[in-house]
């Protein structure tokens, strides 16, 4: 049980690392935000990379850390079980 806890532990920063490091890359705008009150295109443009964020950054950074909480759950079930098997014999 107290590798479950130290593997959630060091995800748990693994994931706080690469969220407070890890910034969204606005290079594709970023003419644009330096003007403010910019033409419309310039608006189009950075409306456009906003709502690819999500899609594009957001969403695969959150199946990642979920998907490690995920992998760690499985393996202490697997533990958990193989401990009783031992256990019973």
């Amino acid at each position: 049980m107290r590798w479950i806890a130290v593997l959630l532990m060091v995800w748990t920063g693994v994931v706080l690392i690469g969220l407070l490091f890890v910034g969204p890359d606005l290079s594709t705008a970023s003419g644009c935000v330096r003007i403010a009150g910019g033409p419309a295109e310039c608006l189009a443009r950075l409306t456009a990379v906003s709502d690819d964020l999500w899609r594009m950054q957001t969403l695969p950074r959150l199946v990642v850390a979920f998907g490690g909480y995920v992998l760690i759950d499985v393996y202490g079930i697997w533990a958990m079980r193989a401990r009783r098997r031992q256990s019973v014999w």
